[in-house]
């Protein structure tokens, strides 16, 4: 499956094909977010660096940097204000809030449109 996030381990925004264990994934539908502004984004984003700043900052005092992306500060960009205050576990928290828990259910049955998933690990 084709994804899109920020990644420490890959040093920044990219896109990349990976299986997905469903014991370390969360997989959330949310309906009232679009896939078109998560592809619109990686146009502009991809190849960026990645903010090791920027995800402690969710979490300690500090500031993000304005050039590179933390894994859920890139997810939550096209629809949420301040997506640099959300950390992982805030932004599935979100997921969870307004939407719905679809792991067992994506990770068994292929998607309808399999081309990009914006995502963050949990």
């Amino acid at each position: 499956m084709l994804i899109v996030s920020a990644s420490m381990r890959d040093k920044g925004v990219r896109s990349k094909r990976i299986k997905l264990n469903p014991k370390h994934w969360l997989i959330t539908d949310v309906p009232q977010w679009n896939v078109t502004a998560s592809i619109d984004l990686l146009g502009l984003t991809n190849g960026a660096s990645y903010d090791l700043r920027g995800e402690v900052a969710t979490v300690l005092p500090g500031s993000p940097s304005s050039s590179a992306w933390f894994c859920s500060e890139w997810v939550a960009h096209p629809y949420l204000k301040a997506p640099t205050t959300f950390g992982p576990h805030h932004l599935a928290a979100i997921c969870m809030s307004i939407g719905k828990d679809v792991t067992d259910e994506f990770l068994v049955v292929a998607p309808p449109n399999p081309i990009i998933y914006p995502y963050c690990r949990t």
